[in-house]
């Protein structure tokens, strides 16, 4: 028999499957192979080729020329291109065998059909003992089923594509890796059980249909070509089990075997901004506040994205590491990417306290803890005014903090056993409250009554601290508008209509952007708002009001109206149905006549600053008394 050439005819394919173009005859693949250079390829390849004719197998067992001066590497990769040249000539497809393996029975398996290529797992190991995170490469590349399917040519003609333009030191193996695993498409894979092959020097079960050889030429050129390390070994698997075993001491309370981990996995990946957070916020906890977050300077690679640099602002802000905090605000900034402005406010904002507290040489310690809402960023004056009236009040810049003081707003539901609650409410009455809070003050007695009824305790001081705004602040502008329309951020966009009304934007981040709202409020005659802190403020300045709603804005705001009718009760105002603007062709002056609510009872400022968890100067304790 000629070399290169298969021992009969192949006999035309009985039907081919539509789906994966696999045969359906139960034909047998052509065994194929090559072989070169020492007399001892040439003797395995006729063992080879008796073992096929014995079992009436057909066969294209060829003898390469011209290549023998190439090491045994070069020679390797030339199966890349015989494969496919192979399949392309035998339409039931191949069976590749090394040329010093044997054949002892042909695998039934194989001739079955509906996969596109079959292989022994890597040293030939039984798949429910093989571990893909340990082994460097998945399949064994000494005997390969390559099925006569238009998914196997595409995987072909992708590993040969990958093997013609690398100029890595490379073998077949190799190669075939790189394919499996950046191969787009899909392919069905059958996996041969691992009892279907023997070695020498081991005896072969009865279930065994190859006796593989070894040439020796693997151990002699494993460090000369490329390999493949096992994922295990990857950064990012490495990463991984770092930061489990980092959870697992946090969990234990060993947070110092958890840094340990965490500076490990850094390391690892010295640009990984997750770690760099995880890494600060556990040594800020620790209180090791000297160079904390040096590792936050190197998260700002060149093509770092803005998700990941907002993380590495903070990971800066929780540290209090005020330059690596600026310097990834710059940098976020720099971008210019949309959206990212309210964000970048809102954390100059609170920077803007880290470094009054930096000045004032105030420990965290020192600072009263404060948490009030952020978002919508970059915030809102109802939201800021707890910031504002805190410091004020106290003269301390409040440190932002899970579990600290909830003051302003409808976020009673939020405070956990301990939580210092001072003049918080909530927005409905179906809420279930913590009954462990530090009740000092609530808004007004229906979250008093909420209070009661989930288990709580709470004395009878009623109050918005926004209603303490006049103490603080108290301009004295010129009226310039007869009416003031101030909308909730949910109300901002809908559409309205105004004809001689100032229009107050609430959207406000900043002490000296609050203290404007405060004089544009004043300079209006009257004021028309769907937010609730826009008739406080105005109620606490002696401005006539009217609750409003918009209907045609897209969201309704959170709540069922109770967080209006309890601040209500507190001055003594008789409750209406919200004046709906958006039933109204336009939105003109004659409204202020319908401003009309006042207070009528009057609001203890005293005891609300008496029930304040944090130091209150004496001025303002005076002038709640003069």
């Amino acid at each position: 028999m000629r070399p290169g050439t298969a021992c009969r005819p192949a006999l035309p394919s009985a039907g081919t499957d539509v789906h994966t173009g696999a045969a359906m005859g139960h034909r047998k693949p052509t065994i194929v192979s090559f072989y070169c250079g020492p007399a001892y390829y040439r003797e395995a390849a006729e063992r080879l080729r008796g073992d096929c004719e014995a079992h009436d197998l057909d066969h294209d067992i060829v003898e390469m020329d011209g290549v023998a001066d190439r090491d045994w590497a070069d020679i390797c990769r030339l199966k890349i291109p015989f494969y496919v040249r192979m399949l392309e000539k035998h339409p039931d497809g191949i069976l590749w065998v090394d040329a010093d393996t044997r054949i002892l029975r042909f695998p039934d398996a194989l001739a079955q059909g509906g996969h596109d290529f079959a292989a022994f797992l890597r040293d030939f190991v039984d798949l429910r003992e093989f571990d893909a995170a340990i082994h460097p490469r998945t399949f064994h590349p000494g005997i390969l089923h390559f099925n006569a399917t238009a998914r196997t040519r595409a995987f072909l003609a992708h590993l040969a594509a990958l093997e013609s333009r690398s100029d890595a030191r490379a073998t077949d193996d190799y190669f075939l890796e790189e394919a499996w695993r950046t191969f787009e498409g899909h392919l069905s894979v059958q996996i041969l059980a691992s009892d279907l092959v023997a070695r020498e020097g081991r005896p072969a079960g009865p279930e065994a249909c190859f006796l593989f050889g070894a040439s020796g030429n693997v151990s002699g050129f494993i460090r000369r070509v490329e390999q493949h390390a096992p994922p295990l070994a990857s950064t990012t698997r490495q990463r991984a089990y770092l930061h489990h075993y980092a959870s697992q001491a946090l969990n234990a309370g060993r947070r110092a075997q958890a840094q340990v981990f965490l500076e490990k996995a850094r390391e690892l990946a010295p640009d990984d901004t997750v770690t760099a957070e995880a890494l600060t916020r556990l040594k800020a906890r620790r209180r090791r506040l000297p160079r904390l977050v040096r590792a936050v300077s190197k998260l700002f690679r060149p093509r770092a994205s803005a998700a990941e640099v907002r993380r590495a602002v903070e990971a800066a802000l929780g540290a209090g590491d005020i330059p690596a905090a600026e310097q990834a605000l710059d940098r976020l900034a720099g971008l210019g990417r949309d959206g990212e402005a309210g964000f970048i406010a809102s954390r100059r904002f609170r920077l803007a306290l880290e470094k009054r507290a930096r000045r004032m040489s105030l420990s965290p310690e020192q600072r009263p803890k404060l948490w009030w809402m952020e978002t919508p960023y970059p915030g809102n004056f109802g939201d800021v005014l707890n910031p504002y009236i805190v410091e004020k009040l106290s003269g301390l810049p409040p440190l932002f903090a899970a579990g600290g003081t909830l003051a302003i707003g409808s976020v009673v539901k939020f405070a956990r056993a301990g939580t210092p609650v001072w003049g918080a409410g909530t927005p409905r009455m179906t809420d279930t409250l913590s009954p462990e809070a530090d009740y000092r003050a609530v808004r007004g007695p229906l979250t008093r009554e909420l209070v009661l009824r989930s288990g709580g305790s709470v004395p009878e001081i009623y109050g918005d601290p926004a209603l303490l705004l006049p103490l603080i602040y108290d301009p004295r502008p010129a009226k310039k508008h007869r009416l003031g329309l101030v909308r909730h951020v949910l109300h901002a966009d809908a559409p309205l209509r105004l004809e001689g009304v100032h229009e107050i934007d609430i959207r406000r981040i900043g002490y000296e952007a609050i203290e404007a709202f405060i004089r544009e409020l004043l300079e209006c005659e009257a004021i028309l708002s769907t937010s609730l802190h826009g008739l406080i403020a105005a109620q606490a300045y002696g401005i006539p009001t009217r609750w409003c709603t918009l209907s045609s804005a897209g969201k309704a705001l959170p709540g069922d109206g109770t967080k209006f009718l309890d601040h209500y009760a507190v001055l003594g105002i008789a409750a209406q149905a919200p004046l709906d603007l958006a039933g109204l062709d336009a939105v003109g002056a004659d409204l202020a006549g319908l401003c009309t609510e006042r207070a009528t009872r009057p609001f203890d400022a005293l005891a609300l600053l008496d029930a304040a968890p944090f130091p209150v100067q004496p001025r303002y304790r005076e002038a709640a008394r003069g």
